[in-house]
């Protein structure tokens, strides 16, 4: 077991990695040191190695309560934005939601 990382789950950035990897592929993080912060809900991993690491701080940021630990800030890679056509093609690729329920405009 390595350092203590903490995780912002909640941050616009990193809800989708941290769903996707920490509770997805990967399912090493923690709920039970969960951490209310100004930014959200704050959850640690105690694993160095990570494959979708972005950043981390070199100083801890603060100590766990519950142990004494130090804990050391953590940020996943953003993951890529959903696929987006862009042009003359754009609307074509748009799905219109249904008015169900709503008669028809066209003179009959």
């Amino acid at each position: 077991m390595g350092k203590l990382y903490g995780l912002l789950v909640q941050a616009p950035l990193q809800e989708k990695p941290v769903q996707d990897h920490c509770f997805g592929d990967c399912g090493r993080i923690s709920m039970g040191g969960a951490i209310m912060t100004g930014a959200g809900a704050m959850m640690m991993c105690c694993h160095d190695e990570c494959p979708h690491l972005g950043e981390q701080t070199d100083e801890p940021i603060g100590t766990s309560a519950m142990t004494g630990e130090p804990i050391y800030l953590r940020a996943l890679e953003p993951m890529p934005q959903n696929d987006r056509v862009e042009g003359r093609d754009a609307a074509l690729s748009r799905r219109v939601p249904s008015h169900d329920g709503l008669a028809s405009t066209e003179n009959k």
